[in-house]
């Protein structure tokens, strides 16, 4: 369609028949993302009444999400994705026109400063430290005031301009830091707050058991003998500046019966970020906005 043409298009928006305006709106919606110029430079520019901006509002915002929605489904059809792309896709639902190359340029002076200070010398536990250096004292990231109920300490975009996040925002950014330096730290999707594990790097181990066909799903460890569970060296509190949680403490303290908590994939913490992010919305009574992430869940597979 020639610029011409989607102008004619657009300036069709305000008509007042029902059913015109109807055609044009599927017509510009099956258009996608690449026409969000074209309408935003409209809503700017053009002056044609309340019915003209509320109707180009909603349409921006109604292709934002289905982009939002695309994006996540692919993400979630590809086991490889970084956990840090997933937080991009649900990043942009928050803030559509964010600077998504200056929120990569962060994550990663974070990853080079922690990248510098380790060596193949250091031990797990030192290897945590110097994470917890790095983000905690030189970064300066900290614990919310208030995290179980503001919507904006689960977006990247608010942790890294605040420096500061909830239990789950603040493991997702130590995560996303440890998978790009491929150190065998992962999510914890277990009772309370959210932990991390640091296990021993053995999971090509698991190439030697013909009954796992996904090697990429950390959640078959449930499926493995216990002594398995043993290559869990010590447990990580995110929430706690990075504190040490013993194997004893966490198992028997958090699910009383005395089993390990185990890794998760990136599709768990997802679903875990999204159903609490979900619940905030409800507290704040933005009920339109939890049934969005009620609708990206679904693409994880959680209703």
């Amino acid at each position: 369609m020639s610029q011409q043409d989607l102008s004619a298009l657009i300036s069709l928006i305000e008509d007042p028949d029902e059913s015109i305006y109807s055609a044009v709106r599927r017509e510009l919606e099956e258009r996608g993302e690449q026409i969000l110029p074209h309408l935003e430079n409209w809503w700017e520019s053009h002056d044609f009444g309340p019915l003209f901006h509320h109707r180009v509002g909603e349409l921006i915002q109604c292709i934002q999400y289905k982009s939002v929605y695309t994006r996540l489904k692919e993400w979630a059809e590809h086991p490889q994705s970084t956990l840090l792309e997933g937080w991009l896709i649900i990043n942009r639902y928050q803030y559509p026109s964010f600077d998504e190359y200056e929120l990569r340029r962060q994550v990663s002076k974070l990853r080079q400063d922690i990248w510098l200070e380790l060596n193949d010398e250091l031990t797990a536990l030192e290897t945590v430290n110097v994470f917890n250096y790095i983000l905690y004292r030189a970064a300066g990231f900290r614990p919310a005031n208030d995290p179980s109920t503001t919507p904006q300490q689960y977006y990247l975009s608010d942790v890294l301009s605040c420096r500061s996040g909830n239990d789950i925002s603040l493991a997702m950014l130590y995560l996303s830091l440890a998978e790009s330096l491929d150190i065998p730290i992962y999510g914890v999707d277990g009772p309370g707050p959210m932990l991390m594990c640091y296990a021993n790097p053995v999971f090509d181990d698991l190439e030697a058991l013909d009954h796992l066909e996904n090697l990429e799903d950390l959640s078959v460890l449930d499926q493995l003998p216990d002594a398995f569970h043993e290559d869990i060296l010590f447990y990580i509190d995110a929430l706690a500046m990075g504190a040490i949680v013993a194997r004893h403490d966490a198992s028997g303290g958090r699910e009383g019966n005395g089993q390990p908590l185990l890794p998760c994939t990136h599709q768990q913490l997802m679903v875990r970020m999204l159903q609490s992010l979900t619940t905030a919305y409800r507290q704040q009574g933005k009920d339109d906005k939890a049934g969005e992430l009620e609708t990206l869940l679904s693409v994880l597979g959680e209703k």
